[in-house]
C-alpha cells in the first residue's frame, strides 16, 4: 500500500538555531543602546551644566554681593541637581561653598561641585562611562570635559 507521511512543522533544532540568532541580534542591539543612553545622559547633565552659566549671570545682576550665593540659590540649585541625576545619577550630594570647610582637599569623583566667591563661580559634574571624567564650567566661560576634580576652593575649571 501507499504510506503517506505528513511533514509539518519544524524541528527542535530549527527552533533552537532561530532562537539562538534571535538572542544575539537582542544582545548587540542591547549593547548600542546602553552606549547611547550614557551618552544621551552625559548631553544633558552638560546641557544643564551649561544653563546654570547663564543663570549665575543672571544671580550677579541681581545681587549685591556679587556671586556670593550663587550656588546656593534656587535655581543653581535646581540646574546643578539635574545635571547631578543626569550625569553620573546618584550621587550622593550637591557640595556648594557653603559646605566647602568640611570637604577634603579632593572631593569625592561622585560629587556635583559648586563653589564661588564675590567675583568668580565654578561648577563641575561627573559624567557617566570612564571613571574620573567630569564636565567643568565656570564664569570665565570656560565649559569643558576633564579628568581632574576641582579642590574645595576652586573657582575656576582646573
Amino acid at each position: 500500500m501507499f504510506k503517506r507521511t505528513l511533514e509539518r512543522g519544524f524541528t527542535l533544532i530549527e527552533l533552537l538555531v532561530v532562537i539562538a540568532i534571535i538572542g544575539i541580534l537582542a544582545a548587540t542591539v542591547l549593547a548600542s543602546l546602553g552606549s547611547a543612553r550614557q551618552g544621551g545622559s552625559n548631553a544633558s547633565a552638560k546641557g544643564s551644566m551649561t544653563s546654570l552659566r547663564s543663570q549665575a549671570e543672571i544671580y550677579y545682576t541681581t545681587s549685591i554681593t556679587g556671586y556670593t550665593g550663587m550656588c546656593a540659590s534656587a535655581g543653581a540649585q535646581s540646574l546643578l541637581i539635574a545635571a547631578k541625576n543626569n550625569g553620573s545619577g546618584g550621587q550622593s550630594a550637591v557640595y556648594t561653598a557653603a559646605a566647602a570647610p568640611a570637604w577634603s582637599a579632593t572631593p569625592a569623583s561622585n560629587v556635583t561641585s559648586c563653589h564661588e566667591s564675590a567675583t568668580a563661580w565654578a561648577a563641575q559634574v561627573p559624567l557617566n562611562g570612564t571613571a574620573a571624567s567630569y564636565f567643568c564650567v565656570d564664569s570665565a566661560g570656560k565649559a569643558k570635559e576633564g579628568t581632574v576634580a576641582m579642590a574645595a576652593v576652586d573657582v575656576t575649571c582646573p
